[in-house]
């Protein structure tokens, strides 16, 4: 960019800006995914309780 005095730059760093935000987007989607996944999993557990041994 500095050797040609940034001519014509202006299509590949859009391109990369929009692969760049792409990319956080579908991280952050996969976050959230996960985050929900983990939730659900964890409804239908219950809390271990405490077994008395001499029963």
């Amino acid at each position: 960019m500095a050797f040609f005095d940034g001519a014509r730059t202006g299509g590949p760093l859009g391109a990369l800006l929009v692969w760049s935000v792409a990319g956080l987007l579908l991280l952050g989607l996969g976050a959230l995914r996960d985050r929900r996944a983990g939730s659900r999993r964890d409804a239908g557990r219950t809390a271990p309780t405490l077994v008395d041994a001499d029963t």
